[in-house]
């Protein structure tokens, strides 16, 4: 609980007994790998936060390739804030990519407690504007760097992901093809 608890308190400041009482509402479960938090076409009835494991975001586009948005590893909150916010259907999958452990809250139950505890709601809004700039910014490098700077810049914010991510995940994510990873990999490691 200390992880929740210190990435909730990077946005804000609850009381413990706030933080107790939210830690309380949730429900440990495990997604097995390869299973889904979310789907597309189902709405989105709950908020995670991953303990343990590693999700990939992706959609299907009309040619039915897999586009891989992004990925979520432990102490980050998991959901589709879209489907969510809205009560419509996702448009992207959340699939485990390893065996994961979440803290999982319904949406009743957080509902509840934002009308409860003053300054919730200023908490979720800071995280949630402090995704959507980290995402916008790495999507505007992605446009604009060639695929070398854009490994280079995967592999220096996502260390932990290299040896547990599949590499043709990782290609798809830079938008390139796994041989063009392949051969990126073998000119770094010449250097």
């Amino acid at each position: 609980m200390q992880e929740l608890f210190a990435v909730i308190q990077k946005f804000g400041n609850l009381p413990q007994e706030r933080l107790d009482e939210l830690a309380s509402k949730a429900t440990l479960i495990h997604i097995p790998q390869g299973d889904f938090f979310c789907k597309v076409g189902q709405i989105c009835h709950q908020v995670g936060f991953v303990q343990e494991g590693i999700f990939r975001v992706y959609s299907i586009n009309e040619e039915e390739q897999e586009m891989t948005r992004l990925f979520i590893s432990s102490n980050h909150f998991i959901m589709d804030v879209g489907s969510y916010a809205l009560q419509t259907p996702a448009v992207e999958y959340r699939q485990a990519l390893t065996n994961t452990r979440l803290l999982v809250w319904n949406r009743a139950d957080l509902d509840k407690f934002r009308e409860e505890t003053a300054g919730w709601h200023m908490i979720t809004s800071h995280m949630r504007y402090s995704v959507l700039l980290a995402n916008a910014h790495e999507r505007t490098e992605m446009l604009n760097d060639d695929a070398l700077t854009r490994y280079k810049k995967f592999v220096e914010r996502y260390p932990h992901l290299m040896a547990q991510v599949p590499l043709r995940y990782i290609a798809n994510y830079l938008g390139i093809a796994p041989q063009s990873l392949s051969r990126i990999r073998q000119q770094l490691s010449k250097t």
